[in-house]
C-alpha cells in the first residue's frame, strides 16, 4: 500500500519535531557539562584550589517548555542590587523581558554591567536574575541566574532557557558576594528547570 500524502507529511513534521528535540537535549547535556567542568577547574571554579569540595550539581530532567521566547521592552535605569553580604552591587537595568510560560504571561526585568565587557563569554550577554517557587525547596533560597543575548531593539525577540539557569557563587561557598533578584523578579510560579541546590 503507498502512503498518501498525508501520512508522508506527518512524517515529515514529526522527524522535524524530533530533531527539533535532539537539538534542545544536546544543548541542555552541553551546559550541564560545560558548567560541571567550570567548577572542576581550579582556574574557573569558586573553590579555587580546593574543588576536591566540588560534589557535583544536580539538575532537573531537560524541559523544552522552560525554553521561551521573550520580547524586550527597554527602560534604562541604574539599579543597586542587594547582596549575600553587606555590600551592594551596581548594575544597568535595561528593560524587561515579557514572555509567556504554561500560558501565563510574565516579565523579568534585566540587567547589564560594563565589566561584562572584560569577558569573551559575557560581552554580549544580559543578566537575567530570578526567584520562583521551587526557592527555598528544591533549588537555592536567594534565587537563580539566567543569562540571554544582549537585545539592542524594542520589541527584539530574544530565548530565555530556564533549563540553563544557574545558582550564585555563595550557594556553594560562603565569602562571595552574590546579587538577590529583586522583588520584580519574582515568577509566581514554579521553575521545575536548570541546576537544583547543591549536593
Amino acid at each position: 500500500m503507498k502512503p498518501t500524502l498525508f501520512s508522508l507529511f506527518f512524517c515529515f513534521l514529526f522527524g522535524m519535531l524530533s530533531a527539533q528535540s535532539e537539538d534542545f537535549i544536546t544543548s541542555v547535556e552541553k551546559f550541564q557539562k560545560d558548567y560541571t567542568a567550570h567548577y572542576q577547574n581550579p582556574e574557573t571554579s569558586p573553590y579555587k584550589t580546593n574543588t576536591h569540595l566540588f560534589k557535583g550539581h544536580q539538575f532537573f530532567p531537560a524541559d523544552e517548555n522552560f525554553k521561551v521566547e521573550a520580547t524586550f521592552s527597554p527602560q534604562k535605569e541604574e539599579f543597586t542590587f542587594a547582596t549575600s553580604t553587606s555590600r551592594l552591587a551596581e548594575y544597568t537595568k535595561i528593560g524587561r523581558l515579557k514572555f509567556e510560560l504554561n500560558d501565563r504571561a510574565y516579565q523579568l526585568a534585566i540587567f547589564y554591567d560594563d565589566s561584562f565587557l572584560e569577558s569573551e563569554e559575557y560581552a554580549d550577554k544580559a543578566f537575567v536574575p530570578f526567584l520562583d517557587e521551587t526557592n527555598g525547596e528544591s533549588t537555592y533560597t536567594n534565587g537563580r541566574y539566567c543569562y540571554v543575548k544582549l537585545p539592542k531593539e524594542e520589541g527584539e525577540v530574544v530565548v530565555l532557557d530556564f533549563n540553563q539557569s544557574t545558582n550564585p557563587y555563595c550557594a556553594y561557598i560562603s565569602g562571595y558576594s552574590c546579587a538577590i533578584p529583586p522583588e520584580e523578579n519574582t515568577l509566581n510560579t514554579k521553575i521545575l528547570a536548570g541546576v537544583k541546590n547543591p549536593k
